[in-house]
């Protein structure tokens, strides 16, 4: 008996893992905001990279590529000089830039292949969080992205 409670262990595991891997995919493609008030975000995956754009009123307001073990990587772009870090907390997505002297922390939680919820939160200056909900963006042909 006591050798079957490892192995069931081991099993659980594994069983955890896989339902994260596969949540993670469902966070990869184009986002919408379900109201149009919020910024509408892509994330790619590029190896052991992400790639993630957000786009507000047509324009990109953020592009930029990062490893997703939190090491930090430097971004630059229109709107100066930053730093952001990613990272995976279960099937979520953490996202922290660093500009200048603000801080804020993005958690993509993919719902379902079709459904996302993101919750900003701002550290720097201390603020109070919020949830953007997203759906899929639908191509024009009819085909998810």
């Amino acid at each position: 008996m006591r050798s079957l409670v490892p192995l069931l262990t081991l099993a659980l595991c594994g069983f955890a893992l896989a339902d994260d891997t596969s949540d993670r995919a469902n966070l990869i493609g184009a986002w919408q905001p379900q109201d149009n008030g919020a910024a509408s975000w892509t994330l790619q995956s590029n190896g052991e990279e992400l790639h993630l754009t957000q786009t507000q009123n047509d324009r990109k307001a953020s592009d930029f590529q990062c490893n997703t073990v939190a090491r930090q990587c430097d971004v630059k772009d229109g709107g100066g000089e930053w730093k952001v870090s990613m990272w995976y907390n279960g099937p979520k997505l953490v996202v922290q830039e660093t500009r200048s002297s603000k801080v804020l922390r993005y958690r993509f939680h993919a719902l379902d292949r079709n459904n996302l919820e993101l919750e900003v939160v701002p550290i720097v200056p201390d603020g109070k969080p919020y949830v953007v909900k997203f759906v899929r963006r639908v191509e024009s042909a009819g085909v998810n992205h």
